[in-house]
């Protein structure tokens, strides 16, 4: 095929998947040790649709194992961000942050959003968070909605800035531990 490496699809590619975990059990090996204070890892770094969203839970629970089969009592923490906003797929979040508290009730759950995820779903989200989710961080980034709109460019305009601070209040409610940043 004239030298030409070909992706792989983690959601269809059996050696792919085997490769990805065995990867983590490796991360997993090479810092145990290393107090998880000092130390965070990112399960999933790419876009948030190249996993088919059926798929998207299975392949994580599978991934969590293999890591915790190298080092048990990783990790006090896990986050939902990275490459993409977590709350495009809430339902996946939501499935696997349950799976995790009725496998792992000691790790603490943190959530990195925009805050727009009750745009995104179409519908208010908050509650869903409840029981599930330890803290939400939000990205502030801005003192208003102009400010916003040109800094962070949402996909639902000016209405972004008020719909994020509406979340922030709603899921403040059902979430212990919710926090708001600003880059400068």
């Amino acid at each position: 095929d004239g030298g030409v490496i070909k992706p792989l699809r983690l959601q269809t590619d059996t050696g792919a998947q085997k490769g990805f975990f065995d990867l983590w059990r490796y991360f997993a090996k090479r810092y145990r040790g290393i107090p998880n204070e000092q130390l965070s890892f990112n399960l999933f770094n790419e876009p948030p649709f190249s996993i088919k969203q059926s798929l998207y839970p299975i392949i994580a629970r599978q991934l969590i194992a293999a890591i915790r089969e190298v080092d048990p009592s990783r990790y006090s923490e896990v986050v939902f961000c990275g490459y993409g906003e977590p709350t495009e797929r809430v339902a996946d979040l939501l499935a696997v942050a349950k799976w995790m508290k009725s496998r792992y009730p000691q790790v603490r759950l943190r959530v990195n959003t925009n805050g727009l995820s009750d745009l995104i779903a179409g519908e208010p989200t908050a509650a869903r968070f409840g029981g599930l989710i330890d803290s939400v961080s939000i990205s502030l980034n801005a003192a208003s909605a102009e400010e916003y709109l040109s800094l962070c460019h949402p996909k639902f305009g000016l209405r972004s800035y008020d719909a994020m601070l509406h979340f922030a209040k709603e899921v403040a409610r059902y979430v212990p531990s919710v926090t708001m940043t600003i880059v400068k």
